[in-house]
């Protein structure tokens, strides 16, 4: 505002941000709303560049679903840390169980129309499997059913491979190196 310019009560002069209590939004997938609750604690993360996770604590979950994205909204408030007001962040929730889970990368998965497969390694031959996923994670993806822990997956050149066919293996990976 200048001086002399004419004020009435719909003009904003200026907002003020309460900084001790930032309110973190977040939404979440209908299907993971019965492992948030009231006072329980997620992790989040300010600054992707240092990846320090903050906790922030749970004070309200949105008792709708929205319609058309069929997500949960939940508020928590961030216990420490400084962020500003509108900055980007990322929030991770535990699932509460404490479980070791098979996790192929998810270009590996074939999807069907009735499933989805991926392709094993079994005595040099190639081996059409059907399974079933659970939670995703941006690269990889759950399998709840049909392979077991030390079973190879085929991940590049999937679209290739015939069934019962012969494969050769140019180099074998563990996930965790996928990623470099």
């Amino acid at each position: 505002v200048s001086p002399g310019a004419f004020v009435t009560s719909t003009n904003i002069i200026a907002s003020i941000q309460q900084l001790d209590r930032i309110k973190v939004d977040f939404t979440l997938p209908e299907q993971y709303g019965n492992i948030i609750k009231k006072e329980n604690t997620v992790d989040v993360e300010i600054d992707a560049a240092n990846q320090v996770k903050n906790k922030a604590k749970i004070i309200a979950i949105e008792p709708q679903i929205n319609q058309n994205s069929r997500n949960l909204l939940v508020r928590t408030v961030l216990q420490s840390g400084a962020a500003n007001p509108g900055a980007f962040v990322k929030v991770y929730v535990q699932s509460g169980i404490d479980k070791k889970a098979i996790m192929i990368p998810t270009n590996s998965i074939i999807p069907d129309d009735k499933n989805n497969q991926v392709v094993l390694i079994k005595n040099g031959r190639a081996s059409f499997v059907s399974v079933q996923t659970g939670l995703r994670l941006s690269n990889n993806v759950e399998i709840t059913k049909g392979i077991n822990p030390g079973d190879s997956v085929v991940v590049t050149g999937v679209l290739f491979v015939r069934a019962k066919s012969p494969v050769q293996v140019r180099s074998v990976k563990k996930l965790e190196d996928l990623g470099k």
